[in-house]
């Protein structure tokens, strides 16, 4: 699947046959809206969808070996023809199987993580876990099979969503970093690009600020070092104490040295935020930059709806006809002046 969402795009056929796997149910698939069933003339049979990942615990149930240590899938029981018994033991196990996944991926994350700053999932705690589990082995001993496979069901999905808490723990840090690095990256690029290949910057009589400008001249140097020095050993101590991998120092030290580039351009900055003031650019640069924003993230959006690149699409076949409109009643504007 690269492109749309279309259930043609995102949707394989599962076959399963051989000693073990339960025959095909009579059922209703009315419940699916993709159409698949009255397509393939299976209206009346039961339609048994899965995820990817519980192929896994599937094939391992089926010829009976232990569930991969990394799998995150979910044991489906509806292609099992045993007993409610074995389908119950199966499901435990795998469930156990999650939860021990969980608790090394908390263990790891307290270990890289501040003690003051930790969270930990509260909806999975180590009681809960606990008496979840001697609930489950309780319900076993009594027979009460399909209670224990609910529990089971309960357990591991609290479980996979702990384990999806912890993958994600840093993603706001991580984000942050990135987007005030981009960011970064693009003040430097502007300023290089207003000072090297325009005039607006080389041109610019700054009188008001002049003294401003060649204080900032003399110290710049010594205080962009120094700021970005600073933050520099300060990401990297913080780095060091949290034990993280070395991708993090990718995502998080080169803000600081973009910062240090962007701050050697003081005096540019300066002189295009006075241009800016002097010719009342200030409104229309800052509508230029909303709409620039709401612009991606309408793109992000059409990822999911694409019904939204409608909108972009009628604002691109609009735009040549408002420009030419526009650029007619200046001409005729300037015409009647000059009359």
């Amino acid at each position: 699947s690269h492109g749309a969402g279309h259930p043609s795009e995102t949707l394989t056929p599962l076959l399963a046959w051989g000693a073990g796997v339960a025959g095909p149910q009579s059922g209703n698939t009315q419940d699916y809206m993709d159409g698949f069933g009255q397509e393939w003339k299976l209206e009346n049979i039961r339609r048994c969808d899965v995820n990817q990942a519980d192929i896994a615990p599937l094939m391992s149930s089926l010829i009976g070996v232990p569930f991969p240590l990394n799998s995150v899938g979910t044991l489906p029981l509806d292609y099992l023809d045993n007993t409610d018994g074995f389908k119950a033991e199966s499901l435990f196990t795998n469930a156990r199987q999650v939860v021990e996944q969980f608790e090394v991926k908390m263990k790891q994350k307290r270990e890289t993580t501040l003690s003051v700053f930790f969270i930990p999932y509260s909806d999975l705690t180590p009681s809960k876990q606990q008496n979840m589990l001697r609930n489950i082995v309780s319900l076993m001993q009594t027979q009460q099979y399909q209670k224990a496979i609910l529990e089971c069901r309960e357990l591991i999905d609290l479980a996979l969503k702990g384990l999806h808490y912890y993958h994600t723990y840093d993603r706001l840090f991580l984000c942050t970093s990135v987007t005030l690095g981009f960011i970064g990256w693009m003040s430097y690029v502007v300023l290089v690009l207003l000072r090297d290949h325009t005039t607006i910057i080389q041109q610019q009589k700054l009188y008001k600020v002049k003294n401003s400008v060649d204080a900032w001249t003399k110290v710049q140097d010594n205080v962009s070092e120094l700021v970005c020095g600073t933050l520099a050993a300060a990401i990297l101590l913080f780095l060091l104490v949290i034990k993280a991998p070395w991708t993090y120092y990718v995502y998080c030290l080169p803000p600081a040295w973009i910062l240090y580039c962007v701050l050697q351009r003081g005096s540019d900055i300066y002189k295009l935020a006075d241009y800016i003031k002097a010719n009342n650019l200030t409104l229309s640069l800052l509508g230029s930059c909303v709409l620039a924003v709401l612009s991606l993230e309408l793109l992000v959006l059409s990822f999911f709806w694409r019904q939204l690149l409608t909108l972009g699409l009628v604002a691109m076949a609009l735009w040549p006809w408002l420009s030419l409109n526009i650029h007619c009643g200046q001409v005729g504007m300037c015409f009647l002046l000059s009359q």
